[in-house]
């Protein structure tokens, strides 16, 4: 039987940004808050312990992959800094969109299946570390639902189910925050059941962003809220730490 060990305070995480037309005050938000994350994120526990005392971190934006084939993925290299996690938020512009559904699919598809480094080797900055060697995580953001098939080549056709079973092999945590609800194209509002689908995967979780009242809360909107976005970042935050000790395969 192959020995498992704890992945202990090691992690690599992948920030993924719709970045349509309507998303642009949510990544300026993240870009203003993104140093109040990883503060949370090393803060010592009760126990004076560091939960998690390594991380890498990239920024990815993904737009309709229909709309531009050569340009929908916008990926960058895993970094240790956080001025360097400013500089991709800042290169990230918010562009295109318009109708709904996105790709969401298919960003986070090719984000869990891109390349592991081999075991003992240094870390690469286009890889994950090999999967014993620390715990993986991707923190979604987006305002619309995702179309329900794949349509880059890479994995042309896969379906939600095809994509939550990538994400328990690869053994990625998986986080989304969208509004609580989001207008369709025909004017409706609506909730993301898909998002709720998707949740399935092991150790996945859907944040379904609402104010005081319990009212559906923009991504602008959190994005300018120092108080909810401060409260979100300390959720993400005490949930990667505790995730981060989880056992590696």
């Amino acid at each position: 039987m192959t020995e498992e060990k704890k992945v202990k305070g090691v992690v690599d995480l992948v920030f993924l940004l719709d970045s349509t037309g309507s998303m642009q005050e949510c990544i300026d938000g993240l870009k203003a808050n993104i140093k109040l994350f990883f503060e949370r994120l090393t803060t010592r526990d009760a126990q004076n312990q560091v939960p998690v005392r390594e991380w890498r971190a990239k920024v990815v934006g993904f737009r309709d992959y229909d709309d531009n084939p050569h340009n929908w993925l916008v990926d960058n290299p895993f970094t240790r800094s956080v001025e360097d996690l400013y500089a991709q938020l800042d290169s990230l512009v918010a562009t295109g969109g318009g109708d709904i559904p996105e790709s969401m699919l298919d960003a986070l598809y090719a984000v869990v299946e891109q390349e592991e480094t081999p075991a003992g080797a240094p870390p690469e900055p286009g890889a994950w570390r090999f999967r014993r060697e620390a715990a993986r995580a991707v923190i979604a953001f987006t305002d619309a639902p995702f179309k329900p098939v794949i349509h880059a080549p890479f994995g042309r056709g896969g379906t939600v189910d095809d994509v939550i079973n990538c994400i328990m092999e690869k053994r990625v945590l998986l986080t989304v925050v969208t509004p609580f609800r989001y207008v369709d194209d025909h004017d409706q509002l609506r909730e993301f059941d898909d998002m709720h689908v998707l949740a399935e995967a092991d150790k996945a979780e859907y944040l379904p962003l609402k104010d005081a009242a319990g009212e559906t809360l923009s991504l602008a909107s959190f994005a300018q809220d120092r108080e909810v976005i401060t409260r979100l970042l300390t959720k993400l935050a005490k949930t990667l730490s505790k995730s981060v000790e989880t056992q590696a395969l």
